[in-house]
């Protein structure tokens, strides 16, 4: 059996609640892979700290990959895992101070006779959907010309910022071919009532939130490659804690 996690920790805004709960997540060391986004300085220590505390799992972070390029992602994995490759893909033309840095970080990991290319993702917000389009079409270039990985497992895991109408229209029919999506959960992963104070995004849906009216769409999700998606039984859910503005996601492969 096999579980993963994907999260966006809202750039540690709710420093005590993540930590707690990914203290409690490393420390069961029931998860293969845990993909986190926005993972800014302040988060990045908080994880350093849990991996030195823990000693069972490794911290993939961007930081470390020398190609000069950085993200906002993660990726923490248990310590039986051995890592044979590593890379970032930036979907920011530009990189700002303040930037949420969305792009890709991925790993190529060896357990036993069985590799896995694993990857956290962040696709760009909003009303970006042909940034987000470029973004899946630059991400699927990658992995087609990857040519060591083709026998892999293929996991990508993260905030893909996509309600449900666009993973039908676009998201789907570009990861389709090669890609089993996974998002069949109960109710949203992200909601507008947990959004940080000092967020447009916040101010846009403050009026809606005096009014008790919260927005949710099910931005995070698991797509899985098709080859390895017949191989296991999987499940998907969504754990009901309150660590950002959007909830972890578990994906479990038997």
């Amino acid at each position: 059996m096999m579980k993963l996690i994907t999260l966006n920790c809202q750039r540690a805004y709710r420093k005590k609640s993540i930590s707690k709960y990914l203290q409690s997540v490393i420390e069961k060391t029931e998860h293969d892979f845990i993909c986190l986004q926005e993972v800014n300085s302040e988060m990045r220590a908080i994880l350093k700290q849990l991996i030195q505390s823990s000693k069972k799992y490794q911290l993939l972070d961007s930081k470390d990959v020398q190609n000069g390029k950085i993200t906002e992602s993660a990726i923490i994995y248990l310590n039986k895992y051995k890592i044979r490759d590593q890379g970032v893909l930036s979907f920011l033309k530009k990189q700002h101070k303040d930037s949420k840095a969305h792009g890709l970080l991925y790993g190529v990991f060896k357990y036993k006779d069985k590799t896995f290319w694993i990857g956290s993702i962040h696709l760009p917000a909003g009303i970006k959907i042909f940034q987000r389009i470029k973004a899946l079409k630059n991400t699927m270039v990658l992995l087609r010309t990857l040519e060591e990985i083709k026998s892999t497992i293929k996991i990508i895991g993260g905030d893909f910022n996509t309600g449900w109408f666009e993973d039908i229209l676009f998201q789907d029919k570009i990861l389709k071919p090669e890609f089993k999506r996974f998002s069949d959960y109960q109710s949203g992963s992200f909601s507008s009532k947990y959004l940080e104070d000092t967020s447009l995004m916040y101010k846009i849906y403050g009026y809606l939130g005096k009014l008790n009216i919260y927005v949710s769409f099910k931005t995070d999700k698991f797509y899985i490659d098709l080859n390895s998606y017949g191989q296991y039984k999987t499940k998907v859910k969504n754990i009901d804690v309150v660590v950002s503005d959007h909830r972890p996601i578990e994906l479990i492969l038997k």
